[in-house]
């Protein structure tokens, strides 16, 4: 059993990674209606949508192997909780590849059809999810405040970081900062990996900034 005491832990990171799928989804309804017509006009965006599913992907994969396990073991007694955590796991990965294969019809048809299409993907992505993070949120960050370490906390996010591999690692990143509020966003600077840091002070707050006002300013979703 680890040494670390009741709410020592801040879990807070994790609930802004929440909130930060949370607005990138409902905003996804007015920015993907907002795409003109034709598969070439449609990639930005996705790019963006791309990212954006990479996060929901990675979040959930590293609560799989570094999270739930250690829960299990050390919280028995929620046994009914860790089940419907696992089984919502299960129809997220579900979700996550209609979204996906939506996307991917999007940018070869670039039609009405196709948007309408992944503008229902994403809304499902979003209820499903929204219905998961609140039983994380209720259920889950309590007791892993509780049970684990500040070392095992940490270690979920550099893993989520370093396992990154696409061409713009400031946009996951800056996705999941900028739902922080400001003390946050320092330790979160502070405990990430020099690289991460370093990328962001440099070039990666510049380049988030442009990139999510071309988005947003799409769909006017603010």
């Amino acid at each position: 059993m680890p040494t670390s005491g009741t709410n020592e832990i801040d879990t807070r990171g994790m609930l802004s990674i929440h909130n930060a799928l949370r607005r990138a989804l409902n905003d996804s309804t007015a920015q993907i209606a907002a795409v003109p017509d034709g598969p070439k006009e449609a990639q930005r965006y996705l790019d963006y949508l791309n990212d954006v599913l990479w996060l929901a992907g990675a979040h959930h994969d590293t609560e799989d192997e570094l999270l739930a396990p250690k829960l299990k073991r050390r919280a028995p007694q929620n046994d009914t909780t860790w089940a419907l955590i696992t089984s919502q796991h299960h129809a997220v990965t579900s979700c996550l590849e209609t979204v996906e294969a939506a996307a991917e019809h999007l940018s070869t048809a670039g039609s009405p059809g196709a948007k309408k299409a992944l503008v229902n993907a994403c809304r499902a992505l979003y209820e499903i999810l929204d219905e998961h993070f609140r039983v994380e949120e209720q259920d889950v960050l309590p007791v892993a405040a509780e049970l684990l370490t500040r070392a095992e906390w940490g270690a979920m996010s550099v893993t989520m970081l370093e396992d990154y591999s696409g061409a713009r690692p400031w946009l996951p990143f800056g996705l999941v900062y900028e739902a922080m509020p400001p003390e946050l966003q320092e330790m979160m600077l502070a405990q990430a990996p020099t690289s991460v840091s370093d990328m962001w002070r440099s070039r990666g707050a510049e380049a988030f900034a442009a990139e999510m006002a071309a988005i947003r300013g799409t769909g006017n979703s603010g």
